[in-house]
């Protein structure tokens, strides 16, 4: 048997509101009823409204931001995965600063989102870098892949 949750809250609001304000709240332990009743009421109106929540949550797609993590690399290899572009970039100094690097900055080019090291003493490209990659939420066959 269903239950229409919503029908019930509105009837028992209703209830409660006259056994608190209506013309049978002089009676004796009319207070305690009109108490029992109002937090009955209550429930069944929080239980309803749970009710069309998780009915339109499921009717509806909640669209969430893409998941990004940033890749540290050398020449192209993989050195680690990390969620936030700080702590790629601290990989990849700590590797070329064992290696003997000194004077090391971060490029972004304007049209790419890569971050490059560069070394300001040799004016070249420490082969260092980080790059965001999307995270997918689920396998589609039509995506183009990277």
């Amino acid at each position: 048997m269903s239950v229409n949750l919503r029908a019930s809250a509105v009837r028992l609001a209703g209830l409660a509101s006259k056994w608190s304000y209506g013309d049978l709240s002089g009676r004796d332990g009319a207070a305690a009823t009109a108490t029992a009743m109002a937090t009955e009421g209550l429930v069944h109106a929080v239980l309803a409204l749970g009710a069309e929540v998780r009915d339109w949550r499921m009717d509806e797609r909640i669209d969430r931001p893409p998941l990004l993590v940033y890749r540290a690399e050398f020449n192209g290899i993989g050195l680690g995965l990390y969620t936030g572009r700080e702590a790629a970039r601290d990989h990849c100094l700590d590797l070329a600063r064992a290696e003997g690097a000194t004077a090391l900055a971060w490029v972004t080019e304007a049209d790419e989102d890569t971050d490059e090291l560069h070394d300001a003493a040799q004016a070249s490209c420490t082969g260092y870098a980080v790059s965001p990659v999307e995270v997918a939420e689920a396998y589609d066959p039509d995506a183009d892949e990277s």
